[in-house]
């Protein structure tokens, strides 16, 4: 009876220690290269009545626990996930292979053990690769060799070098590959016409670092060429030129055309094209369109482009046509202003009276606000001694003659300003000075604008 009560109270206890937390794991990073680490997300319910400290330890021999001693605390009823990860030590200690990483979470109350599965994966056996599809090269006219590579584990495969090389050919690449990501890569591919034709070898490999990810030969075939002739008929016109391209197959199976084309940066931009190129590919030179063609037997396939400049031209027509109008426009409400020696005779003691007229009239179609006439008299002769009605509002002498200003508040299209001055001067100038060009300035359509009259000797009147 006894021994059966120990039994009972040992049982129940058991019962009680595992069903107060349950302890489950997921794999989120179960596999890696020699030298990487594994990640594991941890799911804890505590289904006690108190909470729980959980402190996580590790005494395995070949992993190290990323944060060991770490503690949280998980309340009575709650669900709490937390992510450790696990660093591998030297390299040269783990091999490739299965593991499993021995992992306790301590509580006040018990130590829960957990097993977790771990992969060390081999370099050579992360990556496939292969022609897809088989690869076939026609001597003649080359071909674009497809290389099919696959990611085939649950890790990242970055900044991998891939080189493959044969006796007619040899590319190098880089590539960065997701976990379980394919790509396929092409390489164009020219070889002598006179190839024989037969099976033969690529060696490709693939390195990560000094680490080698893929040896192999892969093999391909060069085939008797098909008869594949082209003819580029051009044709222009009016800022307008372009070309059909005419591909035959003159042979008995079908045939991979290429028609590739270069244009400059500003042509491609006026080019249309009839079959859109199955690629363009930016260059140092512009662009490069080609177009691959699959060719039947006794068929035929054409590509045609234009490159037309009509609408550039027909757009520059009409700035040129617009910019002359506005220059026109501009030209025809100018105000003229001309200088003119008016009359010319003598007095007493060997002086010259001279009459100047200014004449200002505004031809256009605008009226003119704010228009300033400024005229300047040499200074060998004196400063004008008359005026007409229209005096200068301004005189200033200088060192280098009399200037005299006249400002007018508006002048009306096709109004006329007249003004006139008198100068003295002895006789021996007569002929030797010239009178500097008057100037009139305003503003015009947010425009300043300055018109002047020429330039005036002084003669003698006959």
């Amino acid at each position: 009876m006894k021994r059966g009560l120990i039994f009972l109270i040992v049982f129940l206890f058991l019962v009680l220690t595992v069903s107060a937390l349950e302890f489950k794991h997921e794999v989120i990073q179960g596999q890696a290269l020699p030298g990487n680490g594994v990640s594991y997300n941890l799911i804890f319910n505590n289904n006690e009545q108190i909470a729980l400290t959980i402190t996580f330890r590790s005494v395995d021999l070949n992993w190290v626990l990323d944060d060991e001693g770490e503690s949280f605390t998980v309340l009575p009823g709650e669900s709490r996930n937390v992510d450790v990860s696990f660093t591998p030590l030297a390299e040269s200690r783990i091999k490739p292979g299965n593991y499993g990483i021995t992992l306790f979470a301590d509580t006040q109350t018990t130590r829960l053990e957990r097993i977790l599965p771990a992969r060390v994966l081999d370099y050579g056996e992360v990556l496939d690769v292969e022609f897809s599809p088989v690869a076939r090269i026609d001597p003649r006219r080359g071909a674009i060799l497809r290389l099919a590579v696959e990611n085939t584990k649950n890790i990242e495969a970055n900044n991998l070098d891939l080189q493959v090389k044969s006796e007619h050919f040899e590319f190098t690449r880089m590539l960065s590959l997701k976990n379980h990501e394919s790509t396929i890569l092409e390489f164009p591919v020219s070889i002598n016409p006179e190839t024989v034709t037969g099976e033969y070898f690529a060696h490709v490999s693939i390195m990560l670092g000094d680490k080698t990810m893929v040896d192999t030969q892969l093999s391909y075939n060069v085939e008797e060429y098909e008869e594949l002739k082209e003819v580029a008929t051009p044709y222009s016109g009016f800022f307008r030129g372009g070309e059909r391209i005419v591909q035959v197959n003159e042979g008995n199976s079908y045939a991979q055309g290429r028609i590739s084309r270069q244009f400059g940066a500003f042509a491609f931009k006026f080019t249309k094209f009839e079959q859109e190129p199955t690629r363009v590919t930016k260059n140092d030179d512009g662009y490069l369109a080609e177009w691959e063609l699959n060719i039947g037997p006794k068929e035929q396939k054409s590509v045609e482009y234009t490159t037309s400049y009509r609408t550039l031209v027909l757009i520059i027509v009409v700035l040129i046509v617009l910019l002359a109008g506005i220059y026109v426009f501009r030209k025809r409400n100018a105000v003229v202003i001309a200088k003119r020696v008016l009359a010319m005779h003598s007095e007493g003691g060997g002086v010259r009276v001279v009459k100047i007229v200014l004449n200002i009239r505004n031809r256009g179609s605008l009226t003119v606000n704010n228009l300033r006439v400024i005229d300047t008299v040499p200074a060998a002769i004196k400063a004008p001694t008359k005026y007409s009605a229209l005096r200068p509002g301004q005189v200033k002498a200088s060192a280098h003659g009399t200037t005299m200003v006249w400002d007018f508040a508006s002048v009306k299209p096709k109004e006329e300003k007249i003004i006139s001055y008198v100068l003295e001067g002895k006789i021996h100038l007569i002929g030797k000075l010239m009178l500097p060009p008057a100037v009139a300035r305003y503003i015009l359509l947010g425009r300043p604008v300055s018109a002047r009259s020429s330039s005036l000797p002084l003669r003698e009147k006959k």
